[in-house]
């Protein structure tokens, strides 16, 4: 299986990204790039976070889909064998109806739909995603697997999760350098009791004359600055979590001048 993370894809590399490139085709091609479609032949392309996709990008995805021919940029129509698998933590609908998403596209990818509900929602898997997590991460980084806390257990039974498994696997990660092979608790996780951002809570300052237009501003770049907070600085993983496109995060961060590390 091929995994095409969409989020991460830039703008004007997306063709090349997925259908491929010949030399010298664009600005900056210095040499042939094959595209997932050509790597995923015979098998299976995966596509993450299918709704950030551009308008341009899904015409060219539909294209495809419904005549299994692709063309890389500068180069010949090609035909390929490949199963697509698409996934979204958004509303494909609403954005039809926004016209962010491709009506017709829509209903090609939707001949077999599975509904997966929020992590918050599947309580009995988190414990055992937060242990898989665990171990492969521990893995990673060539360390025994530290174990969590009954404590820690049950605060993430409790956690809402606004960033699904994403923050899950971020937190665990985090935890894992943290604890340096100890068990993991409260601490370690930034779920000390009390913590309002972690119980969902954003608080600001209230000052006399504080109308409704500061509110609304004052809130919306807290949120923002929480979300990139909780993805570790990652645009296309805030983006995600705040359920908006990577291009509003930008327009986001540049209006609050909010610093990204």
């Amino acid at each position: 299986m091929v995994v095409v993370e969409c989020p991460s894809i830039p703008i004007s590399l997306g063709e090349a990204e997925l259908f491929g490139a010949e030399k010298g085709s664009y600005t900056g091609s210095t040499s042939r790039r094959e595209g997932r479609i050509r790597q995923a032949e015979g098998g299976t392309l995966f596509l993450d976070e299918v709704g950030e996709l551009s308008l341009e990008l899904q015409s060219k995805l539909l294209r495809f889909l419904e005549t299994k021919e692709y063309t890389p940029i500068g180069g010949r129509t090609h035909k390929a064998d490949v199963r697509i698998i698409a996934a979204t933590n958004r509303n494909l609908a609403a954005e039809v109806d926004r016209g962010k998403f491709r009506l017709d596209l829509y209903h090609r990818l939707c001949q077999v739909e599975i509904k997966i509900p929020p992590l918050r929602e599947r309580k009995e898997d988190i414990l055992p995603l937060a242990r898989y997590f665990l171990s492969k991460v521990g893995h990673e980084f060539r360390i025994s697997p530290p174990v969590l806390t009954p404590a820690a257990e049950k605060a993430v039974l409790e956690y809402p999760f606004p960033g699904n498994i994403r923050e899950l696997k971020n937190m665990i990660s985090r935890a894992i350098i943290i604890s340096k092979g100890k068990s993991i608790g409260l601490k370690g996780l930034g779920l000390e009791e009390g913590t309002e951002e972690r119980e969902g809570k954003i608080s600001f300052d209230y000052k006399p004359g504080f109308r409704l237009p500061q509110a609304r501003a004052a809130l919306e770049k807290k949120w923002v600055e929480e979300a990139l907070k909780r993805n570790d600085g990652k645009i296309a993983s805030a983006a995600s979590d705040l359920d908006i496109p990577r291009t509003t995060l930008y327009d986001l961060i540049k209006k609050h001048k909010i610093k990204v590390e």
